[in-house]
């Protein structure tokens, strides 16, 4: 695949990407950044990984006509790090895919998807949320996102056979200032406002969620739940795929998922945003 190597600034430094242009080549070393107009896609990889884990949904962004932006964000081992050095579970890491979008649009971009695998999702679903660009997003399309860190927790708790009251205990130590000094983080991190189950009304973007039953690190019934509560979700379940491995098990599915779902919420993303006509 073409692509360029570029650099976001995120509020702590600058976060190295990749571009892969929608057609055409990449921009020739040592001329400005060329206009890239239409859909991007950015691609927002999970905990313990990095923009790697996301170029298996290139290819077909790329054959849906959408220019891919392939992103690292804080504390990732790309971009810099906080001065904590503690990931925010998404409650701080939209800001980063906010910039993403800044620069996307500031080359051309007329529409976003966001792309978001297990805490990318929770990141990508925190930025339709917040970020100033949500008008811009036509769609998410997440695979083994995390949608709940209140049942999350308590599902590893139940795995590793820690008492119910442990776990509880370490929801508390996130969410509440006077936990800093155990977890490290800077700030407490807000879960309720990253548990989408109690939230479900407040996703307004259409949203694809691939997600595999043989999850053994997410599992996918809080997925499940979402799109039962939720109208804009689509639930694609899989099988035999472990954490994040839905495409590797089967991508044949996974891309024909994608090519059936989102040109239509491109279309119609286009049509309910286009400027009213004098």
């Amino acid at each position: 695949l073409p692509f360029e190597e570029v650099e976001i600034p995120i509020e702590v430094g600058p976060a190295p990407c990749w571009v892969v242009p929608a057609e055409g080549g990449p921009t020739p070393e040592g001329e400005r950044p060329r206009v890239l107009p239409g859909p991007w896609a950015i691609m927002v990889h999970g905990r313990g990984a990095n923009r790697m884990e996301t170029v298996r949904a290139v290819p077909v962004a790329r054959e849906l006509g959408l220019t891919s932006l392939l992103i690292s964000y804080r504390n990732d081992r790309e971009a810099p790090p906080t001065h904590d050095n503690r990931y925010g579970l998404g409650f701080t890491e939209w800001k980063d895919v906010q910039t993403a979008i800044s620069y996307a649009k500031s080359r051309g971009a007329t529409q976003i998807v966001l792309f978001g695998w297990s805490m990318g999702g929770a990141i990508s679903l925190q930025t339709a949320d917040l970020s100033f660009y949500r008008d811009d997003i036509a769609a998410l399309v997440l695979t083994g996102p995390v949608v709940d860190w209140f049942e999350l927790i308590a599902h590893h708790s139940r795995t590793r056979r820690v008492p119910s009251g442990i776990g509880r205990l370490a929801t508390n130590l996130i969410s509440h200032r006077a936990g800093r000094m155990l977890t490290g983080l800077a700030a407490p991190v807000d879960l309720k406002a990253l548990d989408w189950l109690s939230r479900s009304d407040h996703l307004r973007a259409p949203t694809l969620i691939l997600h595999s039953v043989d999850d053994e690190f997410v599992p996918a019934e809080s997925s499940r739940l979402l799109a039962e509560q939720n109208r804009l979700v689509e639930f694609v379940p899989f099988a035999r795929a472990r954490h994040t491995k839905e495409w590797n098990v089967d991508p044949r599915r996974w891309e024909d998922a994608v090519r059936r779902w989102l040109p239509a919420r491109l279309a119609e993303h286009a049509r309910t945003s286009a400027p009213a006509q004098a």
